[in-house]
């Protein structure tokens, strides 16, 4: 086996025992278990998305995109965090059209989404709405909350507490759906309607 190889299979374990670890916690009724609910989800996030970036690297990644309904993104991403969300007590918005449909690849997307919501979470935010909508020729995907803000300084750039590798595969997955000369784009910027921040991806 080659090293590669091993180093995939390994973050894919890892991935997989803590989500395991994770059910357990979700099932508990302790009172403590919100640091945990938060510590477990963004160490899992992150493996995922060192797990994508590597096998990207690694030429072993291929996009998968199909024809499918937005809504799709936004609703699994939010059920990934759903015990999260409940247990803090935060208010999560949904807005897409159930007959828009998008070309793209999901289990990517999903991904770059989920890892937006949790950073929402971990910036204290109490109300996080998510979008999926057509724009243009092609296709918008936010989440915008009112948590920790971004300043001059970080506009553009990372999220105060941590966007990190989330951050990194987002760009990496938008840059990988083309179409023709149009590229995919990420942005993050001060929310105008909440007042925190927001992340939006567009892809052709």
């Amino acid at each position: 086996m080659q090293w590669s190889d091993l180093v995939a299979n390994q973050l894919h374990d890892l991935k997989n025992q803590l989500g395991v670890l994770m059910q357990q916690i979700d099932s508990t009724q302790a009172e403590d278990r919100i640091p945990l609910q938060k510590s477990s989800r963004l160490i899992h996030d992150d493996l995922n998305s060192l797990l994508i970036l590597f096998r990207m690297d690694e030429n072993s990644f291929k996009l998968d995109r199909m024809d499918l309904p937005l809504c799709d993104v936004p609703e699994e991403a939010a059920a990934r965090h759903e015990p999260l969300l409940e247990s803090s007590a935060i208010k999560l918005q949904l807005e897409c059209d159930p007959d828009a449909y998008g070309f793209y690849d999901r289990p990517l997307l999903v991904s770059v989404i989920a890892h937006g919501v949790l950073n929402a979470i971990n910036a204290r935010a109490k109300t996080i709405r998510l979008q999926a909508k057509l724009e243009g020729q092609g296709c918008c995907f936010c989440v915008d909350d009112d948590g920790v803000g971004l300043n001059a300084d970080t506009e553009q750039s990372e999220r105060i507490p941590g966007a990190g590798v989330g951050l990194l595969l987002g760009k990496e997955v938008v840059a990988a759906h083309k179409r023709g000369e149009q590229q995919g784009e990420l942005t993050l910027q001060p929310s105008e309607a909440l007042g925190g921040t927001q992340l939006r991806l567009w892809i052709p």
